[in-house]
């Protein structure tokens, strides 16, 4: 699953914690690393890498990466043909459905021509 902070609402450490427990369920977790809001005190701030962290600590497999190209690499590596990726963002989160459908169909066609050899 791959969880981008956009909104004013995730973008405040008020859920910091219940994020934390949210994505037990997922395989591989992705934080995006968004910039921090200005407009809020250090304090009030949601931390992307702390939530990445604190997962690991649970034993669960999270990280945080700032680009989507990553992002799309990182999941294109590691989903395969019955995995379901869940994203939740709340804008365009840069293109990334577009470029994971991309990768997912080159990588498909990559293994494809692999096997008619």
């Amino acid at each position: 699953m791959v969880f981008e902070p956009r909104s004013n609402t995730s973008r405040r450490k008020v859920f910091q914690k219940e994020y934390g427990e949210a994505f037990d369920d997922a395989d591989l977790i992705i934080i995006a690393d968004t910039a921090p809001d200005t407009r809020l005190s250090p304090e009030e701030r949601f931390s992307p890498g702390q939530l990445a962290a604190d997962l690991r600590a649970r034993g669960l497999e999270a990280t945080c990466l700032a680009e989507v190209d990553d992002i799309v690499a990182t999941l294109a590596a590691n989903v395969n043909e019955a995995d379901v990726v869940a994203v939740y963002s709340n804008g365009g989160f840069g293109g990334l459905h577009k470029k994971l459908l991309k990768a997912l169909e080159e990588r498909l066609a990559e293994a494809t021509k692999g096997e008619k050899k």
